[in-house]
């Protein structure tokens, strides 16, 4: 993976998605991109995290009042990226946000963008309708970065036997195999989980098994989005990736009236993508 791309309001720098994007750079050994849309008026530098974060002893900004400009943000965006030993490269972009970053989608290797991204004044619906776009229409995966992170200890692949979930399954595989050594939790919600598992589920063990060391298959019973909601909070240190946004279980997952309460409560970085 060589194009990793941080999409981010040009006046004000996510360091959320900052962050994570140098984090996954960094342990890919690829320069980051940062695509800034230069649509909104003015905002403030961003604030520095209260959380610990995994660059320990790096903040990523100081607390002031001075607004970005384009200019300004470019550098800023360098400079930082700098700090966390990470080449990085900048564009500014007028236009419409939508465009543009679908644009950037079918040029990248990964896209990873704050959840709450917004040019639209929906910054609280979770996530917005900027990145609901997006995840729907991107041509590359999308990461949604998490607002603390520390580590990562564990991938969970939220499967449902569609083709969709395999599908990311295998896009995350390809794209950072540097997890091979890492624990995997194939995660599937059911009504009833007195079924056995069928001849798809065991191919996808037998699979995982070539590109991980440690590979378990765990079964939820229940609705999925609710069963989600509970098995990841209070969760630290965990990847999770999922297929096909609008479809199947990761539209179960992003249930309008569920959404807002996942996302916030459940800050862990998310792998999406489509075919």
């Amino acid at each position: 993976m060589k194009r990793i791309v941080v999409i981010s309001d040009s006046r004000k720098i996510d360091s959320f998605s900052l962050e994570f994007g140098c984090y996954i750079a960094k342990l890919a050994n690829s320069k980051l991109t940062g695509v800034l849309l230069d649509t909104v008026p003015s905002e403030l530098i961003p604030k520095k995290p209260e959380k610990q974060t995994y660059f320990e002893g790096k903040e990523i900004a100081e607390e002031n009042d001075i607004p970005m400009d384009p200019d300004k943000a470019t550098l800023y965006f360098m400079e930082e990226a700098m700090k966390r030993g990470v080449i990085s490269d900048v564009y500014i972009n007028k236009g419409g946000p939508s465009d543009i970053t679908l644009y950037e989608s079918r040029f990248a290797d990964l896209i990873v963008v704050s959840p709450d991204l917004s040019f639209m004044g929906d910054a609280d619906d979770l996530p917005s309708s900027f990145v609901k776009h997006l995840l729907l229409k991107s041509e590359c995966p999308v990461v949604l970065a998490p607002h603390s992170f520390g580590a990562i200890n564990q991938i969970i692949f939220c499967y449902d036997g569609t083709p969709s979930s395999l599908y990311a399954i295998k896009q995350f595989t390809y794209l950072l195999p540097m997890y091979s050594n890492q624990k995997i939790t194939l995660l599937e919600v059911r009504d009833s989980i007195i079924k056995e598992a069928d001849e798809g589920h065991m191919r996808t063990i037998s699979w995982l098994q070539l590109h991980y060391q440690t590979v378990d298959f765990h079964f939820l019973e229940g609705k999925v989005n609710e069963e989600l909601f509970l098995y990841f909070l209070n969760k630290t240190d965990l990847f999770i990736v999922m297929g096909a946004f609008g479809r199947s279980i990761l539209s179960n997952f992003f249930n309008r009236s569920k959404s807002e309460r996942i996302i916030k409560t459940v800050d862990l970085p998310m792998f999406i993508t489509h075919f």
